[in-house]
């Protein structure tokens, strides 16, 4: 499943906008809304430049996900944003993860399988990765803090648009989330 596009609201949509050009050369889309902590992923090749280049250290290791190793990083708004490095290479600084704050993770997860999205590893009533290596959803219970940071997840609206599963379009129950899957 590649995430195509995603839009989160943000108090300040050009000057973030701005702040993720400068920074990374990517980023989401960014709407005028309540700045709620989101999460999202970029992919990236290598994290030893980027480590460098954005002055982080910590270094996580998903191995149990494909391989995969991150770092994460603060924007001026607070969102939670990671970049992860796997074995399968993927366009570089493409969106690989965004995250959804749902009332109920149950429901939301029954409504994404309708676009045919798989669960991607073990889920609880509070946690569940719906995806792929390329592209995951991440769909927490509202208020559960993102990693690694512990900051309390917000409800603010997000739209994701995907491809790789069957044309259609869910709004997530117990949230404002669309998703979109387009061929």
């Amino acid at each position: 499943m590649r995430i195509v596009a995603a839009s989160f609201p943000a108090a300040d949509p050009d000057g973030l906008a701005a702040w993720y050009d400068d920074a990374l050369g990517a980023r989401p889309s960014f709407v005028p809304g309540e700045p709620t902590p989101h999460h999202f992923a970029f992919h990236v090749a290598d994290l030893e430049p980027w480590k460098q280049r954005l002055d982080v250290t910590e270094e996580h290791d998903f191995s149990s996900w494909g391989g995969a190793r991150s770092v994460y990083l603060r924007d001026p708004e607070e969102n939670v944003v990671e970049l992860i490095a796997r074995p399968q290479p993927w366009p570089e600084l493409s969106l690989a993860e965004v995250g959804l704050p749902v009332e109920d993770v149950g429901a939301a997860v029954e409504s994404l399988q309708t676009l045919g999205i798989p669960i991607y590893d073990e889920w609880s009533d509070s946690f569940a990765p719906l995806g792929d290596d390329e592209g995951l959803l991440i769909v927490v219970r509202v208020g559960r803090g993102w990693f690694p940071v512990d900051v309390p997840s917000g409800n603010a609206p997000i739209r994701v648009t995907i491809a790789g599963v069957p044309p259609g379009e869910v709004a997530l129950p117990g949230s404002a989330h669309r998703v979109v899957a387009v061929t």
